[in-house]
């Protein structure tokens, strides 16, 4: 199912009030984004599209990678608890940003025991292949999961882990040049390069 597709289906399930938890996870560049974004579009009025602080100083604009946009809010962890009673539809994205879950589970928890509905999407690991506890933690609440993966930079084959190109002390560093899509083989192969003491990246 190709994102266009699969935020269709959402925007129809969300408008009917069928769709209730639903986690869009995987790699960078697997279109996670996008699929919010084309919900958003759809929904318009009927939706509040939120954004991290960490995206909205990379870029000025909600946008995805191929070109779609919408007008988001920016959040932090300390701006959530505003969302918890509306609006009825919520799209929140980069999820992975958030290092206290349990701010956002337990609005979670509540918006949902109010019959509110949520779509969230976040990165399901980190360059070094370690989850994120905030999206597993999400995943485990979740009514519906939906894991996307993207085309290996190397090998074309799919891609569920995402390497990073440089060298940092931070688990995070934002910047889309920054990172490739790999599939599990060219991404083992790119870690042994990156941390051998030859690299001269």
């Amino acid at each position: 199912m190709n994102t266009e597709t699969l935020a269709m289906r959402l925007a129809l399930d969300l408008n009917d009030g069928s769709a209730n938890l639903v986690t869009i996870t995987g790699p960078m560049c697997a279109g996670k984004t996008d699929v919010l974004v084309r919900i958003a579009q759809q929904l318009k009025e009927k939706v509040k599209a939120l954004r991290h602080v960490f995206d909205a100083k990379r870029t000025p604009t909600w946008r995805s990678r191929n070109g779609q946009g919408f007008a988001a809010d920016v959040y932090d962890e300390t701006s959530l608890e505003q969302y918890e009673k509306e609006p009825k539809v919520l799209l929140i994205d980069e999820i992975h940003f958030i290092e206290h879950p349990e701010i956002l589970t337990s609005i979670l928890h509540r918006r949902r025991n109010q019959g509110f509905r949520t779509v969230l999407s976040g990165l399901n690991m980190d360059y070094q292949g370690i989850e994120f506890d905030t999206t597993a933690r999400v995943l485990a609440l979740s009514d519906e999961i939906f894991v996307l993966t993207a085309r290996c930079e190397d090998c074309k084959k799919p891609a569920k882990y995402t390497h990073r190109t440089t060298r940092s002390e931070s688990r995070i560093t934002v910047g889309f040049d920054q990172y490739r899509p790999l599939c599990l083989d060219c991404w083992l192969e790119a870690r042994r390069r990156l941390e051998s003491p030859c690299s001269h990246l």
